[in-house]
Order: C-alpha cells, then structure tokens, then sequence
C-alpha cells in the first residue's frame, strides 16, 4: 500500500459542536457590513453596523479560542 492509501483524515469533533456560533458570528459580520456599507444615509445605521461587526469579531474570536482550547 502507497502513504496515500494509509492517509487518515480526522476532523475535529470540539469545531462540529460549535459550528452554530460560527454561523452566528459570521452572520453578525455581514449584517453589520451591510449596515455601513448600505446605510451611509443614516448616521445610526453606521453605528449599529460597527457594533454588530465588532461583535461579530469578538464572538468569532471566542469560539475560535474555545475551539482550539477543547479540541480532541
């Protein structure tokens, strides 16, 4: 048998139990760029979109921090 036949490929059970928080972080991004991005007309929209990216940054820095600190 070649090393590619013995080749075992592992995914990390900890990254597929918060796959949600991701989505939830990733989903918090783009509505927030899409608030500054298409809502320069009004001054709270701008703001509204920084703070939803923001927490969308933080939130994924989080789970990431989670995910690596879990991991099995």
């Amino acid at each position: 048998m070649s090393e590619e036949e013995n080749t075992v490929i592992t995914t990390q059970l900890t990254s597929k139990r918060l796959k949600f928080n991701k989505l939830v972080s990733y989903t918090f991004i783009a509505i927030g760029l899409m608030l500054i991005v298409f809502g320069t007309d009004n001054k709270h929209s701008v703001t509204w979109g920084s703070l939803f990216t923001l927490y969308g940054f933080g939130h994924l820095t989080v789970t990431r921090i989670r995910i690596w600190w879990n991991h099995k």
